[in-house]
C-alpha cells in the first residue's frame, strides 16, 4: 500500500514537472541536446575479375599444399612422348578465383589446330576429384568422355561452376592410350595441337542497398561509337607474349588505329625495316616490331550498339582469339571489299560468338559475318542472327581464305549476293582454298538462307583443293541460285579433289533456277526511310491528323517471290505497307504509334513475318496477305482498336501478350481478332493479365465466328 502511494507522489511530480518545463520554454528559442560519432576511414575501390588455372603431376589424389600446384599457363598439362598402348596420364587441375568479384567459369578441352589420328586412340576421362585414382582400371566408360577426337569436335566442357571470391574448385582429367591400338598409330604426334582452357565471366551475385540486379548486364562492354584519340589503357600491347588484350569496347574499337601505327609505337628507336630488328636483343629485335606472331585476345562481351562499325584490318598480324566472348550489335555498310567485322586476319579465329549482324557491302568482294577473309583455322565460331549482303566470296562466317572451319556454328542469318551480283555465297564461308589439305568438320548451319546467281551452298559453295568436309549438320537451309548450281553442302567442289562425305540435311530446300532472296539493311529509322518507305502525315476523313504515316514498303520493293527483312529498325507512326507480293521479315524491330495503327498492311497478297520484335499499337492484316506470323514478339495495346486484327491465318509462337491498354467498344473489344473463316494458332504464348483464352472472343473459342487454337 505505501509503495503504491510513493509511486503515485512520483508520477504527479513528474507530470507537474514536465507541465512546468514546457511552460518555461514558451516565447524562448529551442536549443537541442547534441551529440556525435565519426565513422573510421572509408575505402571505395573498384572489385578485380581475376581468374587462374593450376595443376599436378604425379598425384594419384588431390594434393593440399600450395607449393604443389603449377601454373598451368606456364606449359603443356598433358606433356609426354611415350605413350603406349594402355599408358595413362591422371592430372588434377585447380580452378581458383583470386579476385574480389563472384565468377562462373567453363573448362573445356579445345583444338589448336589439326589434330593427328592418334587422337582417335586416346580416351578422356572426367573424375570425382575425391576418387583415389590407385589403379588405371577406375577409368572406365562412366567417366569416359570419349575420344580426344569426340572431346575436341563435341566442344566438351569437362567442367561448369561459380566461385565466389577466394574459393577453389578442383577437377580431375585423365588420358588414357586405348589396349587395342596398334602399330599403326607408333611414331606420331599430338603435339600442341589442344589445349585445356579455362574461361570466366563475371557472376550477378554482389548486392547493393536495393538487390543483386546491378551487375546482371556486366558482360557487355557497350561502345559509344567513337575511336578514341589515344590508345585506352584497356588495349594491352604485351611483347613478351606478343599478345594485343582488348578490355572493353573502346579498346576494341581502337585496334585499327594501333595497327596502323604499329611501327611507330614499337620500332622501339631501332629502326623501320624488318632487317633492322633482326640482330637486335639477341635476334629477338622483331619480337617489338615484325607483326607476324601477334595475336588478339578479347577479355570482355562488346556490344557496338549498331553503329556504324569499319572492319579491322588484322592482316599483318596472327589470329583472333575471342576466349569465350561474345560481340553484337555489329553494322558494316558503305564498305566494298574484305567486309566483316574484321577485314581480314592472317591466321585463324577461334571462340568467339558474333551475333545480331548486318554487313551491307553490295558490291564488294570477300564479305563474311566475322571477317571477310582469313587464313588460319576457324574454330568454336558460332554467328547468330546474321544478315551479309556482298558481290562476291560471301559466307555466314567468312568469305574467302586459306582456311579450315571445324566446330562452328550459323543459324537464323540470311546470306545472299543479289541478282545481277557474281557467285559463291556459303553458310560457312564463300570460297576457301588449300595448297594442303584443310577441313571443314563438326559444323553446323540452321536456319538460314543462302542465295546468289550461281554457286551456293548451305557450308562451303566453293572448296578449291583437298578439304575434308564431313560430320556436319545442316537443318532448315534454303539454298537457292538462279541457275541450276544450288546443292545442299557443296556447290563446285573444284576439280573433284575434295571429300565430301558424312554431312546431314534435315528439313531443307534447294532451289535451282529460283528467285533470289532480296534483303533491305536498316538500323535506324533515318536508313528505313532511305531504303524502303515514304514518309508523309496523314489526314483521316474526319480531318483529324494522325501523325506520320509511312509506307513501309513501296510497291516495287517486294515482288512476288522475293524476301525483304527488315532488321534493328524502330518505325514510329503509322506504318503502312502496300502491294507485298513477296514475304516481308522484320527482325529485332520495334513498332509504336500514338494513333491508329502501329502496323498495317493491306494489300499485294504476300507475307509478314516478325521475329523478335515489339509492336505497341493496333496491327491490322488486310484479306490480300496470305499468312503472318509473330515470333518471341511482345505486342500490347495503345488504347486504340485491338492488338491484332487478322483477315486470314496467322501464328503466334513464344509471344508476350498484354491487351490491359486496349477500348472496350463492341466492334474491338478483343485482344486479337481472328475474323469469320480464318484460324488463330497460339504456340505457348502468355496473356499478362489472363488466360491465352481470354484475348479472344467466345464465339473465337468456340468455332462460330473466327477460330482459335491454343498449344
Amino acid at each position: 500500500m505505501t509503495n503504491t502511494k510513493n509511486t503515485k507522489r512520483a508520477l504527479l511530480s513528474s507530470v507537474m514537472a514536465l507541465f512546468l518545463s514546457f511552460a518555461m520554454l514558451l516565447g524562448t528559442t529551442y536549443a537541442w541536446f547534441t551529440d556525435s560519432v565519426t565513422s573510421g576511414s572509408n575505402i571505395i575501390q573498384s572489385g578485380m575479375l581475376d581468374v587462374e588455372m593450376y595443376w599436378v603431376e604425379g598425384e594419384k589424389s588431390v594434393p593440399t599444399a600450395d607449393a604443389d600446384w603449377k601454373d598451368a599457363s606456364a606449359g603443356a598439362i598433358f606433356d609426354y612422348d611415350k605413350w603406349e598402348p594402355g599408358y595413362a596420364v591422371v592430372r588434377h587441375i585447380k580452378i581458383a578465383n583470386e579476385g574480389t568479384l563472384a565468377l562462373k567459369y567453363k573448362l573445356a578441352i579445345v583444338a589448336n589446330g589439326a589434330v593427328s589420328d592418334l587422337a582417335d586412340v586416346i580416351d578422356v576421362y572426367y573424375l570425382d576429384p575425391a576418387t583415389q585414382i590407385s589403379d588405371r582400371a577406375q577409368l572406365t566408360d562412366a567417366n569416359k568422355l570419349g575420344t580426344l577426337t569426340q572431346v575436341l569436335a563435341n566442344l566438351a566442357n569437362t567442367a561448369n561452376g561459380e566461385l565466389l571470391a577466394n574459393e577453389n574448385d578442383t577437377i580431375t582429367l585423365a588420358l588414357k592410350m586405348q589396349e587395342t591400338a596398334g602399330n599403326e598409330y607408333q611414331n606420331k604426334s599430338i603435339g600442341t595441337s589442344f589445349s585445356v582452357q579455362l574461361l570466366a565471366t563475371q557472376l550477378t551475385y554482389e548486392k547493393d542497398s536495393f538487390d543483386d540486379q546491378y551487375d546482371a548486364d556486366a558482360p557487355f562492354s557497350v561502345w559509344n561509337g567513337t575511336i578514341p584519340s589515344e590508345m585506352p589503357e584497356t588495349l594491352v600491347v604485351d611483347p613478351a607474349t606478343r599478345t594485343i588484350t582488348v578490355n572493353d569496347a573502346a579498346a576494341f574499337a581502337y585496334v585499327n588505329a594501333l595497327c596502323a601505327s604499329w611501327e611507330t609505337l614499337y620500332t622501339n628507336g631501332q629502326g623501320t625495316s624488318y632487317s633492322d630488328y633482326a640482330e637486335v636483343n639477341g635476334g629477338k629485335g622483331t619480337d617489338y616490331y615484325y607483326k607476324w606472331g601477334w595475336d588478339l585476345k578479347l577479355n570482355c562481351d562488346i556490344d557496338l550498339a549498331n553503329k556504324a562499325w569499319t572492319p579491322i584490318n588484322f592482316a599483318g598480324f596472327d589470329a583472333v582469339d575471342g576466349q569465350g566472348h561474345t560481340i553484337k550489335n555489329v553494322v558494316v555498310k558503305n564498305v566494298t571489299d574484305y567486309a566483316g567485322l574484321f577485314a581480314d586476319v592472317r591466321g585463324g579465329i577461334a571462340n568467339i560468338t558474333v551475333e545480331n549482324v548486318s554487313i551491307n557491302a553490295g558490291s564488294g568482294v570477300s564479305v563474311g559475318a566475322v571477317a571477310g577473309n582469313a587464313n588460319g583455322v576457324i574454330s568454336n565460331v558460332t554467328v547468330k542472327g546474321a544478315i551479309v549482303n556482298g558481290n562476291k566470296y560471301v559466307g555466314g562466317i567468312i568469305g574467302y581464305g586459306y582456311a579450315s572451319v571445324i566446330n562452328s556454328t550459323v543459324s537464323d542469318s540470311v546470306i545472299t549476293i543479289a541478282d545481277g551480283g557474281q557467285k559463291e555465297a556459303g553458310g560457312l564461308a564463300g570460297y576457301l582454298c588449300t595448297s594442303a589439305t584443310g577441313e571443314v568438320k563438326g559444323n553446323t548451319v540452321k536456319n538460314t538462307v543462302i542465295s546468289a546467281p550461281t554457286v551456293a551452298s548451305a557450308l562451303v559453295s566453293q572448296p578449291n583443293g583437298k578439304y575434308d568436309i564431313s560430320n556436319n549438320d545442316v537443318e532448315g537451309v534454303t539454298v537457292t541460285t538462279s541457275d541450276d548450281t544450288a546443292d545442299i553442302f557443296v556447290s563446285n567442289n573444284v576439280g573433284g579433289t575434295s571429300t565430301v562425305a558424312g554431312n546431314t540435311e534435315v528439313n531443307c530446300t534447294v532451289n535451282k533456277t529460283g528467285t533470289l532472296t532480296k534483303v533491305a539493311f536498316t538500323s535506324t529509322v533515318a536508313d528505313t526511310k532511305t531504303a524502303l518507305y515514304d514518309g508523309a502525315n496523314y489526314i483521316d476523313a474526319q480531318g483529324a491528323n494522325l501523325g506520320e504515316f509511312t509506307y513501309v514498303l513501296k510497291s516495287d520493293n517486294v515482288s512476288a517471290g522475293e524476301t525483304v527483312t527488315i532488321k534493328n529498325a524502330t518505325l514510329d507512326g503509322w506504318n503502312y505497307g502496300n502491294a507485298v507480293a513477296g514475304t516481308v521479315v522484320f527482325d529485332n524491330c520495334k513498332f509504336t504509334s500514338d494513333s491508329a495503327y502501329s502496323i498495317h498492311f493491306d494489300a499485294g497478297n504476300g507475307y509478314v513475318v516478325f521475329n523478335n520484335c515489339e509492336l505497341e499499337g493496333w496491327c491490322s492484316f488486310g484479306s490480300a496477305i496470305k499468312g503472318v506470323a509473330m515470333n518471341n514478339c511482345t505486342i500490347k495495346g495503345n488504347g486504340i482498336y485491338s492488338i491484332v486484327r487478322c483477315y486470314q491465318d496467322f501464328t503466334m509462337t513464344n509471344c508476350v501478350i498484354d491487351a490491359s491498354n486496349t477500348i472496350t467498344d463492341d466492334v474491338y473489344q478483343d485482344g486479337i481478332d481472328v475474323v469469320e473463316g480464318y484460324t488463330a494458332t497460339m504456340v505457348g504464348c502468355t496473356n499478362v493479365n489472363g488466360s491465352v483464352e481470354d484475348l479472344f472472343e467466345a464465339e473465337d473459342i468456340a468455332g462460330t465466328d473466327g477460330k482459335v487454337i491454343i498449344k
